[in-house]
């Protein structure tokens, strides 16, 4: 495989995924577990891009998603909520 083979299928990969809108995701969970759960399911609707935990917080959580569904996030974290595994959620679109 030429490099110039290489370079394209590389580009063609980060052009199609700064296609993809990105969302911001914010969590509040106290379990562990939980959170682990909660991001393999993130990672089912798209590529997380950015994670991170506050200092001050332990228990608040970022993420930045690349994602087309924002709809089924936001379905899933409600779900989350509604059985008390993640105590607050808050999702943002973002323009970049």
């Amino acid at each position: 495989m030429s490099y110039q083979t290489i370079f394209l299928s590389i580009f063609r990969y980060i052009h199609w995924y700064s296609k993809l809108p990105k969302i911001n995701v914010y969590i509040v969970c106290y379990n562990n577990e939980v959170i682990e759960e909660v991001e393999r399911t993130l990672s089912q609707f798209g590529r997380i891009v950015e994670k991170n935990v506050s200092r001050i917080v332990p228990q608040f959580y970022y993420y930045r998603l690349e994602t087309s569904d924002k709809e089924d996030v936001e379905k899933a974290l409600k779900n989350y909520l509604e059985k008390d595994l993640i105590s607050w959620y808050k999702i943002e679109e973002t323009f970049g």
